[in-house]
């Protein structure tokens, strides 16, 4: 829930931005795919079940304990899924994609943070794709809503919800990040270097020379850790070769959260 408080001073009306961080569904912890994939056939998704299988079965890092136990899992969601069940599917990859949380210890962050990510868009390309809406997942692919309760001119208060990321690795330097997008969420506000948050826009109209005042909690968030990739450098016309990987090393060594409050209101000129 988000609420604006307003005190007024003139009567003309100027506009402000409200912006709201996904961070209500996602925390920082601290090659890649395309955001406009066509929805995913049966052969793909039961290849992606199968290469995920293949690639657990390769970790050495893992003990045979560890890898029968996430292996076991994609292979029961694999079979959920050839038999028509994709929602029984999901549920198995849900606690697939427990168990890969589990794994981010130390030596293993970057395993864990692919082998998570892998799970993710497999469950997110498989229920995108179903004929039909699978309860608990009906988040899947789905654009912000906005619901507007109280509202006058001293106040407004609404709550927005959000549908469920894609996510996806990217490696840079050496280093595993997990980049997402949140379906109708543009990117980003961060300063270079810092974890690249979606953000959420809304234009909100306040008298002239108002005091505007900004609250907001979080609902229902899943918390999910992952070292989220940095915000970059944009290109310009002027670039004709590639330019250099950014990333703010204090900013991701901060135990402090980023950002420390789910919404601004920032003044549009």
């Amino acid at each position: 829930m988000h609420s604006a408080n307003i005190k007024h001073g003139k009567a003309a009306l100027i506009v402000l931005v409200f912006v709201v961080s996904v961070i209500a569904f996602l925390t920082a912890g601290c090659s890649s795919s395309s955001n406009d994939d066509p929805a995913s056939s049966d052969d793909d998704i039961l290849n992606a079940f199968y290469d995920l299988e293949e690639h657990i079965e390769g970790l050495t890092e893992l003990d045979a304990n560890q890898r029968s136990l996430l292996g076991g899992k994609v292979g029961e969601a694999r079979d959920a899924y050839s038999t028509g069940d994709p929602c029984g599917s999901a549920d198995l990859l849900a606690q697939y994609l427990e168990e890969a949380q589990t794994l981010r210890s130390v030596d293993v962050t970057k395993m864990a943070e692919e082998l998570h990510n892998r799970g993710w868009m497999l469950r997110w390309d498989m229920l995108s794709s179903a004929s039909e809406v699978c309860e608990g997942y009906e988040k899947i692919g789905v654009d912000p809503a906005l619901s507007v309760g109280e509202s006058d001119n001293t106040h407004v208060s609404a709550s927005v919800s959000f549908g469920e990321p894609r996510m996806w690795t990217v490696t840079e330097n050496g280093e595993t990040f997990t980049q997402l997008q949140v379906p109708g969420i543009a990117f980003p506000i961060s300063p270079e270097g810092y974890p690249e948050l979606p953000v959420y826009r809304r234009f909100v109209a306040v008298p002239q020379e108002a005091e505007v005042s900004v609250s907001a909690t979080a609902n229902g968030a899943q918390t999910i850790r992952m070292n989220l990739y940095p915000v970059q450098t944009q290109p310009t016309d002027a670039d004709d070769e590639d330019l250099p990987f950014v990333k703010d090393d204090d900013a991701y060594a901060s135990a402090a959260n980023y950002p420390q409050t789910f919404a601004v209101c920032m003044p549009w000129a």
